[in-house]
């Protein structure tokens, strides 16, 4: 992730914050399965993918908002 990526991310309001942890944990998961079936060509993308989740949570955090609350 770029430091603009980052600075856009920190724009985000809660719900668009909370979307995009739910879009980054859907492309994780669809890594693994595609890992399972067939060759992962790239597999740095695991560990981004697990990065911008991190940084996603630590955003919410920030921002006095529970990842796990409710909507």
């Amino acid at each position: 992730m770029n430091k603009k990526s980052l600075t856009e991310m920190k724009n985000l309001d809660v719900p668009k914050l909370r979307e995009r942890g739910e879009e980054l944990r859907r492309e994780l998961y669809d890594l693994r399965v595609s890992a399972t079936s067939a060759s992962v060509k790239d597999s740095s993308k695991f560990r981004q993918t697990r990065r911008n989740i991190a940084r996603v949570e630590t955003l919410l955090k920030q921002k006095g908002a529970s990842a796990q609350g409710a909507a």
